[in-house]
């Protein structure tokens, strides 16, 4: 089973913004620590969400 994922607004938006701090050269490295903990806990929500909704419809199924 191929997990598919629906990447949402909130790890788009956490995305964004880790390319953004990455990507400015006079970003501290506590704007990048907090940059990368947001965007961690932002796709981890994205897969426990989307297994979770996976397990549910193969279980719906039966």
């Amino acid at each position: 089973m191929t997990i598919q994922f629906n990447r949402s607004e909130v790890f788009n938006d956490a995305k964004a913004n880790l390319t953004a701090v990455l990507a400015n050269t006079e970003s501290t490295e506590q704007e990048q620590t907090k940059a990368f903990q947001s965007f961690f806990d932002a796709f981890q929500a994205e897969v426990v969400n989307t297994v979770r909704s996976q397990v549910n419809d193969e279980i719906n199924k039966r």
